[in-house]
């Protein structure tokens, strides 16, 4: 975890396995939360930083196409953000 300050970040990055070589990349994820009207802009962003093998993007392009459009995951994720923001 790299911050978690409620109403305003979330933030975390992936820790490169050694043993796995399609897990030897590592990745910054975050979600900015911004008070708009009366709801909140939230911004994802992300950054690589250590890129995974080249060749392991071409085939995570033939054998995970939906890595190529990540909406769906995006909308899911931000649903879950949602349920634990209005959780007690």
């Amino acid at each position: 975890m790299i911050n978690a300050t409620r109403g305003e970040e979330f933030a975390y990055r992936t820790v490169p396995e050694r043993l796995d070589p399609t897990r030897r990349d590592s990745s910054l994820w975050g979600y900015h939360f911004e008070p708009e009207g009366a709801g909140t802009r939230v911004t994802h962003y992300y950054s690589l930083v250590q890129p995974p093998e080249p060749w392991l993007l071409t085939l995570y392009g033939i054998l995970m196409p939906h890595h190529r459009d990540a909406r769906p995951a995006l909308r899911h994720t931000l649903e879950q953000l949602k349920a634990a923001d209005e959780a007690p």
